[in-house]
Parts: structure tokens; C-alpha cells; sequence
């Protein structure tokens, strides 16, 4: 069984890359615009190098807050609400029964 894991507060990346380098399919939220862009034109030159475009490929970015629209971003990335293993949040995102 392959994971699937949402990281809801993304930052740059890193510890999805690293997930999705052992193989898990990672959704990745972030909040900020700025950074969300820093994701992307990442994602987009991981996609274009040999070495990195089978990771790139298992990860999905989504601009937006985390703690406002779990469900709608979730969904938006065709990740059935309940086929995610695991989601990794740090302060921005409060506790919501599933």
C-alpha cells in the first residue's frame, strides 16, 4: 500500500520531498503566496530533471489555508478524504474530527 500524506503547512518542501522520495504520494498546502510559487517553479525543475521526476511526479501543490479548507483542498487534489494515512500540520491548523 502506497501512503498518501497531506502536508498542510508546507513550507519549502522539504520534508514532502523526502516522503515522496520513499515512495508516498504527498498533497502539499501552503498558505503563503510567495512560497506557494517557491513550490511550484520547484516542483516544475524537479519535473524537468531525470533524477527527480519520479518524486516530483507524487507530489501535488495547493495554494490555500489549511486551517480554513482541509476537505475542499483535499478533494481539489482528487484525494479521497479517506485514503490519506496521514496529515502533518504544525501551528497554523487546528484539530478536525474526520
Amino acid at each position: 500500500m502506497t501512503p498518501s500524506i497531506v502536508d498542510a503547512t508546507a513550507g519549502l518542501g522539504r520534508d514532502a520531498f523526502v516522503l515522496a522520495s520513499l515512495g508516498a504520494q504527498v498533497l502539499l498546502i501552503e498558505r503563503v503566496a510567495a512560497i506557494a510559487a517557491l513550490l511550484e517553479d520547484g516542483l516544475k525543475r524537479a519535473s524537468r530533471d531525470s533524477g527527480t521526476v519520479d518524486i516530483a511526479a507524487r507530489m501535488i501543490l495547493r495554494h490555500g489555508d489549511a486551517a480554513q479548507s482541509l476537505a475542499e483542498l483535499v478533494a481539489s487534489a482528487h484525494f479521497h478524504r479517506r485514503s490519506f494515512t496521514w496529515i502533518r500540520c504544525f501551528h497554523t491548523v487546528k484539530s478536525r474530527h474526520w
